[in-house]
């Protein structure tokens, strides 16, 4: 059952990339995480409402599948402007490339240095990157506590890479591909003829084969618009994957830069017996953010089938970064406002405010049911009410 679902949690996709997805393949419809609230405009009496001062710019991964690498940016780009005392996290000029935590970089840290599901999965600390891996955002952000550094845009402008193939996630996975085939043929060409204790010079790679490293510095330039020097390519391709070529290519070059850590990573439920309802998730999350803390909430339905809408296709992490609760003369709704990492654009067009039981009831769980479609194991999201427990370690954010 675990292993089946882990294909849900580790498969983490954005809403404009389900959009996108969803219009490519009939089978498949959007999930209500994002749906719309019906009548709201009839709720004018607030009774409630908490919100998180001073969060950063909202980021754009236009649907590229590094949702926990992003969510999780926000989270610390959030604690570096309360420490550093930025008046105002959402303005570039004060927040700058060199301060503005690089959300792709951020992902690599949920690639595990493993991906045999059957082993026990270790993850990096900044040396390969995966699109497929996922991630949770949890583990990114404990990962990142090892010595808290990180790259930041000044390295490498995730942004252009994101407005590239976003939107295109067959063009990135071609791009991808080709740039695999490549790595494979050069290290085969370069590094396999001499002994692998040997490390292969940058002169004996030129005398060896002299258009090899060129040619992939060119690849990465014109595909991933970054401009990487020839000896980091080569040592991208002494690597044993071509995830850990990839990141080396694109990062190789930067060093990381270091900030004050906060003192935990703070979640929960902590475990499958912390048994915490919907409700009472709903008051947890409420208590964190009235101490000016984002949340990073994962494993979110995001996509499912269009024959089975209780089976979960693809699942997504964003960031809460406010509660309300609206009332009519007849009842009353609790909402979360999200910080999504899907530009402000995103966020104007959906007024970022949802209601906190319908978001909460998208949560996949280690416990769901499964079904097979297509030869693939999905989870059935059944049996959500008020009294439904939550996944563990599923709610995450800073202490300081």
């Amino acid at each position: 059952m675990l292993l089946n679902i882990l294909i849900i949690f580790f498969t983490s996709q954005t809403s404009s990339y389900a959009q996108t997805f969803v219009k490519a393949q009939p089978d498949l419809a959007e999930s209500k995480l994002f749906s719309k609230i019906e009548n709201i405009e009839m709720y004018t009496d607030t009774k409630e409402e908490v919100l998180v001062e001073n969060m950063p710019i909202y980021k754009s991964q236009d649907g590229l599948p590094v949702c926990s690498g992003c969510a999780t940016s926000v989270v610390i780009q959030k604690f570096i402007c309360d420490t550093k005392k930025i008046s105002n996290c959402a303005d570039e000029n004060l927040v700058k490339p060199d301060f503005s935590i690089n959300s792709l970089a951020m992902f690599a840290l949920a690639t595990p240095i493993n991906s045999d599901p059957k082993l026990n999965k270790q993850f990096t600390n900044y040396e390969s990157l995966n699109f497929n891996s996922g991630g949770i955002g949890y583990n990114i952000l404990i990962t990142a506590m090892t010595d808290f550094s990180f790259y930041t845009e000044k390295c490498y402008a995730f942004d252009q890479f994101a407005n590239r193939y976003g939107q295109n996630y067959t063009l990135m996975n071609t791009i991808l591909s080709k740039l695999k085939t490549s790595y494979e043929k050069n290290k085969k060409q370069l590094i396999s003829k001499l002994d692998s204790n040997e490390k292969i010079t940058l002169t004996e790679a030129n005398s060896e084969c002299p258009d090899c490293l060129n040619n992939l510095k060119n690849q990465i330039q014109n595909d991933f618009f970054k401009t990487q020097d020839t000896e980091i390519i080569l040592e991208g391709l002494s690597k044993n994957t071509f995830d850990e070529f990839l990141f080396t290519s694109l990062f190789g070059n930067c060093n990381t830069k270091s900030f004050k850590k906060p003192n935990s990573v703070e979640y929960f439920p902590k475990n499958n017996e912390d048994k915490v309802t919907r409700t009472q998730a709903i008051d947890k999350i409420k208590d964190i953010l009235k101490k000016q803390k984002p949340i990073v909430a994962d494993s979110l339905c995001s996509v499912v089938h269009k024959n089975n809408p209780k089976a979960c296709i693809y699942s997504h992490a964003l960031v809460i970064s406010g509660y309300k609760e609206v009332c009519n003369k007849n009842k009353c709704k609790k909402l979360f406002k999200v910080h999504n990492c899907e530009g402000k654009d995103w966020q104007d067009q959906t007024g970022s405010w949802f209601d906190a039981e319908t978001l909460l009831d998208q949560q996949i769980k280690e416990t769901d049911k499964t079904v097979k479609i297509n030869d693939s194991e999905y989870a059935i999201m059944e049996n959500r009410n008020e009294n439904t427990l939550m996944e563990q370690k599923r709610f995450s954010w800073l202490e300081y």
